[in-house]
């Protein structure tokens, strides 16, 4: 691509996703006024909208704390996007390209024999984008971008999406910290709804019979509170009734009797289905040899 194709393509985005392609010249009249040429590019939309909002979204990040970040410093809303190409011997080529709502800048560094240079899209091609941005707008500021209203902000599970990849909403009482907020096209929402909150759940926690006493280690999100219910001989006492503990300890255990843990999660009040562990037999307790260290 040459740079004025690369201009015209991210243009696009500019444009809400119609194409225009630019030139040179505009018109051409004579002495008298008359208009011998004048330029009547055909408009063809490309991308919808709601893809072209989205778009400069994205690119609104890029200049905010990505690879053109030396943007940043604008004191209004700016999309941009950076390039570095190159092989084995070093780059050869540096690209970025900023636009606001009314104006597209686009820079190119290299050499005619594509001999290596030292740019990368970053860094010079940016500091001359800034630099034109801030030439452009010396007397005043672009207007931002207007919104689009096929695009609408949306909440996810944030930890579905980080720890499995999975693109849920966010339960409607999740704490807003575990919410991650996207755009989306209004008729692109994700379909599940996570239920991480309103029916809280958890994996089997893991139990062990150690010195005398038992271990349960919960290894479960911390925003719940637990319930620990023991069972031994047909009677049932509560163990524990509180925020989250990595691990819990029973004591009180005696050695011989067999015993089940029952553990329920719960958020603001709402219980979630309780998760019975395997029974555990306490066993007698042996005297230590008087070697022991050994």
């Amino acid at each position: 691509f040459t740079l004025h194709e690369l201009a015209d393509g991210y243009a696009v985005f500019q444009n809400g996703g119609v194409f225009h392609p630019s030139g040179f010249i505009r018109r051409v009249e004579d002495a008298g006024g008359k208009v011998l040429f004048e330029r009547k590019p055909a408009a063809k939309s490309v991308f919808s909208p709601e893809t072209a909002y989205l778009v400069n979204d994205m690119l609104r990040t890029a200049a905010r704390e990505g690879t053109a970040k030396k943007l940043r410093s604008l004191p209004f809303e700016v999309c941009a996007k950076t390039g570095t190409g190159g092989g084995a011997d070093g780059n050869t080529d540096a690209y970025t390209v900023a636009y606001t709502s009314e104006d597209l800048v686009a820079v190119w560094l290299g050499n005619r024999d594509n001999s290596p240079i030292a740019a990368t899209g970053g860094g010079a091609p940016a500091d001359i984008a800034l630099g034109v941005m801030r030439a452009l707008y010396k007397g005043h500021s672009p207007a931002p971008f207007a919104p689009c209203e096929g695009v609408t902000e949306a909440a996810l599970d944030r930890e579905e999406y980080e720890k499995h990849h999975r693109l849920l909403l966010a339960d409607p009482i999740s704490p807003d910290c575990l919410a991650l907020h996207e755009l989306f096209k209004k008729s692109a929402l994700p379909e599940g709804v996570s239920d991480k909150f309103s029916a809280p759940k958890i994996e089997k926690p893991l139990i062990f019979v150690k010195n005398g006493a038992v271990e349960i280690i919960l290894c479960q999100t911390e925003y719940y509170d637990y319930t620990v219910k023991r069972e031994c001989d047909g009677e049932i006492s509560l163990l524990y009734s509180g925020k989250f503990r990595k691990e819990l300890f029973d004591n009180s255990v005696r050695a011989g009797k067999t015993y089940t843990y029952t553990v329920i999660p719960s958020y603001c009040g709402i219980e979630g289905e309780p998760v019975v562990l395997p029974s555990v037999t306490v066993g007698k307790s042996e005297k230590l040899p008087d070697n022991w260290w050994e």
